[in-house]
């Protein structure tokens, strides 16, 4: 396994160009908020209460209500234009009740309907792939007076019709993680009670295949919960996570779906509770308990780490991707005892920080990704035993050259090797595939801007770009090859 310290990294602090920015508000104030982005609308829910609020970004139309059932704990989980709300759990928090609600919005007809589980619990997991939306696992009661139990079942909702059908975990439990690659969702550790109802971690991973819809059980390297989950390409990264007994993971499990086969690695520390970000054949982990301010890189194609250092060092943030950017939003900042306006941002690309503001100081903050903007919505506006939420929406919409960069340009599918590195006169990229007809090679500026556009001769696999011309700096490359897209960065001098 090969480390690669960055130690490097360039800041650039931009105070915000507010013409960029706008604001507006969810009508209940709410952290932790379940988003959904169906076409051009933006679904608020809850995970504890009953509101949701969905905003039209093309009609500027704000509707809100609340669900079927006022509970926390509810488990989000999307398929297509429709968003499924399940479970949780309501009343005193010494004696709590169960439900068995699944509150669905149709982001088609904009309408909401009422599903049931088979069982009331607040859910272990949920997810969705393609035509079915799957709740899995869970704790809960039978009757209002009886005892409490983990569950081992598995609701399994038709998205077209709605119709549910059941299956089985191969261990009761709770807390799962859990992630949807092609046809297959897999569902990974977790706890469970042991005979003195000690909260025992679990290894133990089920595995459901749509295409089949059959079942197959593996295991993770390590018992754990509280893992971050990547999806890059056709592997599932289970990073870090939480051991009763051990305490934070180094360990990070890679499930190849295509194979069927596990691995492992290890990042340089145990962090659990993690943020994952995922940007071409990258995975980025970020935050979590027991974590300091550095990310930890995983390279699925090379299978090396590397670590970059965020400009602050925050807890709390929220972590979203759009293009090539990774934007780390709010926190807490231990050192100013305080919260965190500052919005960080990652450009993959060119491997530079610059620094957006919040209108509002907050953690614990829902971000997403819709329209060609960035959303930032509710939170906490202070940090203790008692913190105030807030009902605050911030809306980003990024320079134009950086959403043409994100609209246009992907991360290598295959693999492009480039030289010289810097280059004065040519640069050199060399491909595994052929180079097909119609294939074009652009080069931009770090700022978006097209420099140099040209045709590339089908067949070969070596394409040869005059770039003397360019002043000297950084650029970033793009290879449009037929389906494939193709991206990186040289250095002219």
């Amino acid at each position: 396994m090969k480390k690669t310290i960055l130690t490097a990294a360039v800041l650039l602090v931009v105070s915000g160009s507010w013409c960029q920015w706008a604001t507006d508000s969810v009508h209940i104030a709410r952290a932790g908020i379940p988003i959904a982005a169906i076409k051009n609308k933006l679904l608020l829910g809850s995970s504890g209460g009953n509101a949701w609020d969905v905003f039209d970004l093309q009609s500027n139309v704000h509707i809100y209500g609340t669900f079927s059932q006022s509970r926390t704990e509810t488990q989000f989980a999307q398929t297509g234009n429709n968003a499924y709300f399940g479970g949780g759990k309501y009343g005193y928090f010494t004696d709590p009740q169960y439900s068995r609600n699944v509150d669905v919005y149709n982001g088609t007809t904009g309408t909401w309907s009422v599903l049931n589980l088979s069982l009331a619990r607040s859910v272990g997991a949920a997810a969705a792939t393609r035509d079915k939306v799957l709740f899995a696992g869970g704790i809960g009661r039978q009757d209002v007076s009886g005892p409490v139990y983990l569950y081992n079942r598995v609701d399994i909702f038709d998205a077209s019709t709605g119709a549910r059908t059941t299956a089985k975990l191969t261990k009761a439990r709770t807390n799962i993680s859990v992630a949807a690659v092609g046809n297959k969702i897999l569902f990974a550790g977790g706890w469970f009670w042991d005979m003195s109802y000690n909260q025992v971690q679990t290894n133990v991973v089920d595995i459901y295949d749509n295409s089949t819809s059959a079942w197959s059980a593996g295991k993770l390297s390590q018992k754990r919960e509280l893992m971050a989950v990547a999806v890059v390409g056709g592997k599932v990264l289970f990073a870090g996570g939480y051991n009763y007994l051990s305490g934070a993971s180094r360990t990070v499990d890679i499930y190849d779906a295509t194979t069927g086969s596990w691995s492992a690695t290890q990042m340089s520390a145990g962090h659990y509770g993690m943020h994952a970000a995922v940007v071409g054949s990258k995975a980025y982990f970020a935050g979590g308990v027991e974590a300091n301010n550095n990310i930890e890189v995983y390279d699925v194609g090379t299978g090396t780490w590397s670590i970059i250092p965020m400009p602050l060092n925050l807890v709390n943030f929220s972590t979203e991707v759009f293009g090539n950017n990774i934007y780390f939003a709010g926190g807490y900042d231990a050192t100013r005892y305080s919260l965190a306006r500052e919005v960080q941002v990652y450009n993959t690309i060119t491997s530079t920080w610059s620094i957006i503001y919040l209108s509002q100081a907050r953690y614990g903050i829902s971000a997403a990704a819709i329209d060609g903007k960035m959303i930032f919505a509710g939170g906490y506006t202070a940090f203790g035993t008692a913190p105030s939420p807030s009902n605050r929406l911030d809306i980003y919409t990024q320079p134009a050259a950086v959403t043409t960069i994100a609209a246009n340009i992907k991360q290598a599918i295959a693999t492009t090797t480039i030289f010289p590195n810097p280059a004065t006169d040519i640069l050199f990229i060399s491909l595994d595939h052929p180079v097909k007809a119609g294939a074009v090679v652009a080069v931009y500026n770090t700022n978006g801007k097209l420099l140099l556009k040209q045709q590339v001769a089908a067949g070969g696999r070596l394409i040869k770009l005059p770039v003397h011309s360019l002043p000297n700096a950084i650029y970033v490359y793009c290879l449009f090859n037929g389906a494939q897209q193709f991206t990186g960065k040289f250095v002219k001098e």
